[in-house]
């Protein structure tokens, strides 16, 4: 068996040596391959990620990088999900992939906030089953509304209450915020720390509120307490949450007509692959240039179709995480319609490897994100692609990978 070299677009360049399986990296992506006959190369064993790179330490640390990503992320969602055990998983994830003193700094201030908000939690579920039948909680529903809830049951899983003569279990994970603000404010003592605790609350909770928690974390910091990285991580969710939309296909018409315009001998030759793999690949170059948002978001949009109809995936992997760094954008949703572009653009075995290992991945992504029917998708374009590679490794391997995050059985 050889080791086999590749180039950026997946050529061959030549013979490394006699190994049982050789690493390489392809469109971005970390997989371990044999060679086969005629240079047609089987997978042996694959784990995919969604970045680009040069070489393989590059292409280490990008997974490095996509893992971390990952970790704090889902950290973050489990928390405002109540999830607390499966935050703290996430973090231990992000504690062994994080690298850099930023990247540190940042699981250092989630594993505070995370103690805080068990801190919450525990007392406020502690303080609410001692409660007895008949005692009343007032709950505020606004800022000129406000209700009286009696205690019918106190309960592991939550809470049974009386509330405008209608008796009704609320349980802990899915609880509405202001009753949970409300059995706090009973079980919580009135000094700094349970202000540091219920700002933790309102600062991740899906129905919670970044601006009071902003309130009470700057009052406690005023009495002395040291709570500066958790502002810094509302600054960060601030931040974030201030991306723009999507533009609206009107808004872009007349930066489109300019880019073409601008463009035009590029575009007029960009009738084969490698014309349009290139021309891609000027406009990703070209888009750090370009100060206007809405001419950027055209450019990296026409990268990522040339490339994807060119089956360029790294290209146009690019591209769509360029346009998710300037727009909130469904990352899931816009791989996965270049994956279906690539494919049906498909002219060799390798470009079906290709859509087969970022399907894969895209599937898992989606999986994590509990995107059922997207998974589901992204599966079925791995198996057609793996088909159509003829590659019976592809194909188990993609029939193992549904089983794996699906569960189903072949």
């Amino acid at each position: 068996m050889k080791s086999l070299g590749w180039d950026q677009k997946g050529a061959r360049i030549g013979a490394a040596g006699k190994i049982a399986g050789g690493r390489y990296v392809l469109a971005g992506w970390i997989f371990f391959a044999v060679a086969l006959g005629e240079g047609i190369l089987e997978l042996e064993k694959v784990g995919v990620v969604w970045v680009g790179g040069r070489s393989t330490l590059w292409a280490e640390e990008s997974r490095r990088a996509a893992a971390y990503r990952t970790a704090v992320t889902d950290a973050r969602r489990c928390m405002s999900k109540r999830q607390l055990d499966q935050a703290s998983q996430a973090l231990r994830l992000a504690r062994e992939n994080a690298r850099s003193e930023e990247e540190k700094q940042e699981v250092d201030r989630l594993e505070t906030l995370l103690d805080y908000l068990r801190q919450f939690w525990q007392l406020t579920i502690k303080g609410a089953q001692k409660l007895e039948a008949g005692q009343e909680i007032e709950v505020e529903l606004g800022r000129m509304k406000k209700v009286k809830a009696a205690v019918v049951e106190p309960l592991a899983a939550g809470l049974t209450l009386r509330v405008e003569g209608v008796n009704r279990l609320y349980r802990w994970e899915t609880m509405p915020s202001e009753i949970v603000l409300a059995l706090a404010k009973r079980s919580l003592a009135k000094d700094n720390v349970s202000k540091v605790a219920i700002g933790a609350f309102l600062a991740v909770d899906e129905k919670g509120d970044p601006a009071q928690a902003r309130k009470l974390w700057e009052e406690a910091m005023r009495a002395g307490l040291d709570i500066g990285p958790l502002l810094a991580e509302l600054d960060a969710a601030e931040a974030a949450a201030k991306k723009p939309p999507l533009p609206k296909e009107d808004q872009l018409q007349q930066a489109e007509k300019e880019l073409k315009e601008e463009y035009a001998r590029s575009f007029a030759r960009a009738v084969t692959p490698s014309a349009k793999e290139e021309l891609a690949r000027k406009l990703l170059s070209d888009v750090q240039k370009n100060s206007d948002s809405l001419k950027r978001f055209v450019m990296l949009r026409e990268a990522g179709d040339l490339a994807a109809s060119a089956s360029d995936v790294r290209t146009a992997a690019s591209a769509i995480e360029q346009m998710a760094e300037l727009y909130n954008v469904d990352l899931i949703q816009m791989k996965l319609q270049m994956l279906k572009k690539a494919a049906e653009g498909a002219r060799s075995p390798l470009h079906y490897r290709d859509v087969v290992l970022l399907s894969l991945n895209l599937a898992d992504e989606a999986v994590r994100s509990r995107r059922q029917a997207d998974a589901q998708a992204a599966l079925t374009l791995a198996k057609e692609a793996a088909r159509n590679s003829k590659s019976r490794t592809l194909i188990l391997q993609a029939i193992a990978a549904e089983e794996k995050l699906l569960g189903k059985k072949k």
